[in-house]
């Protein structure tokens, strides 16, 4: 039976049957076949594959590599859910689920119960908005400094997800022509796990040029200061 191992902190999931955490699986002497689950990252994987090469220990794959921070608008890598980010077809990209040993997701939260906290799914979720509408937008608005504006979220959690590997899929479900300094789309995620799908959410967005954006939101600020109404002028457009 493969054996998946999992983050130390994942250690009430790893009384089941078939998970280890990591440093239990340092320390095993019988013969298993070990295979990643969440919280392990690349160089924690490698460092287990050396601990026990040579003896009958089988190892299967290897984690998702971490896509870099710099994607997702994020100062420190630790909180990059995200990894093997990859296009799929002309609107549609997949990634893989991930969780740092170091996130403050998981590390800031109290709750210490089997499944992976709906907040950090919400939070995966916006990463992988961010990182592909990057590279979508790119293609359709190249040299142009822009923000992706997120206008409305919907979200349906439909089951429990846990420390093993998720995949999420991502398709810009409607991307309309560009009006004047912005581009309005539309965006549906899901994440599916043990072949079954756990989320589903739905965005309303819009990209829009950095120098009217920061305008506008400068406007508001100044407007909010002194507590006074914001003019039509300066909400941002709807779709």
């Amino acid at each position: 039976m493969t054996t998946k191992i999992v983050a130390d902190r994942f250690h009430t999931f790893a009384e089941n049957e078939g998970v280890l955490t990591l440093s239990q699986a340092h320390l095993l002497t019988e013969p298993a076949t070990l295979t990643p689950g969440l919280g392990i990252g690349p160089e924690q994987w490698a460092d287990l594959v050396r601990r026990h090469n040579g003896t009958e220990m089988r190892i299967s794959g290897a984690p998702p590599r971490p896509v870099d921070r710099t994607e997702l608008m994020k100062l420190h890598q630790a909180n990059v859910l995200l990894g093997d980010l990859q296009r799929t077809g002309h609107r549609a990209y997949r990634a893989e689920l991930i969780t740092p040993d170091n996130t403050e997701m998981i590390q800031d939260h109290s709750a210490q119960r089997q499944h992976i906290p709906g907040m950090l799914l919400m939070e995966v979720c916006c990463q992988f908005l961010i990182a592909a509408t990057r590279r979508h937008l790119a293609e359709l608005w190249p040299g142009v400094e822009y923000h992706a504006v997120m206008q409305h979220f919907d979200l349906e959690f439909q089951h429990f997800a846990f420390p093993l590997p998720a995949q999420l899929m991502l398709t810009i479900d409607r991307t309309e022509e560009q009006l004047d300094d912005r581009i309005p789309f539309e965006i549906t995620i899901e994440l599916h796990q043990s072949n079954r799908r756990c989320l589903y959410a739905h965005w309303r967005c819009q990209a829009m040029r950095s120098v009217p954006l920061f305008k506008a939101e400068a406007r508001q600020a100044i407007r909010a200061l002194a507590s006074s109404p914001v003019s039509a002028s300066d909400h941002i457009p709807p779709p």
